[in-house]
């Protein structure tokens, strides 16, 4: 994942974007492998570590005309309108966590639940940068497993969506 998120952020040379994970974990992965195989790149992002607030991590991604907010918590409640997010890179598919016992019921329940939170939190975290239909990004996703979530889920998503998208 590392060298694919390296080969989307070189296809923005000049531009502003966001990376989505899935916990602090995965952002200080991406951050070491960026140090180490593309200093250039890594000197473009903006990380997220704990503690920092949305509008710190806001008010330094502005600063720079090519920063790369890399977060994993940022899914909602931050807006990247206009140049402020010119793509989004979800690194992998955000389905909830199984040691959760709140989801594991929940999804016992019912068995789809745990599909349509997944889809949902995409919605969402794509809502971050495309905040109205007038809204221009790239969407990369690159976790294979995504194909068969939306093929099998596609009502879950804007019609648009699959346009939008790019599939690595």
């Amino acid at each position: 994942m590392g060298d694919s998120i390296i080969s989307v952020m070189k296809e923005y040379p000049g531009k502003r974007g966001l990376i989505l994970c899935n916990s602090y974990v995965e952002v200080s992965h991406y951050d070491d492998y960026l140090y180490v195989h593309n200093p250039e790149q890594y000197e473009r992002l903006t990380v997220h570590r704990r503690g920092d607030s949305a509008e710190t991590l806001l008010e330094e991604h502005t600063e720079k005309s090519n920063s790369v907010i890399i977060s994993p918590s940022l899914w909602e409640g931050l807006s990247l309108d206009g140049d402020l997010g010119e793509f989004l890179i979800i690194a992998k598919v955000p389905y909830p966590s199984m040691n959760d016992p709140v989801i594991k019921g929940l999804s016992e329940l019912d068995k789809n639940r745990y599909f349509e939170d997944a889809c949902a939190k995409i919605r969402q975290g794509v809502g971050r940068i495309i905040r109205s239909e007038e809204d221009e990004a790239d969407i990369y996703i690159l976790d294979g497993a995504f194909r068969t979530l939306y093929r099998h889920n596609k009502k879950l998503f804007p019609e648009n969506f699959q346009e939008r998208v790019i599939m690595v």
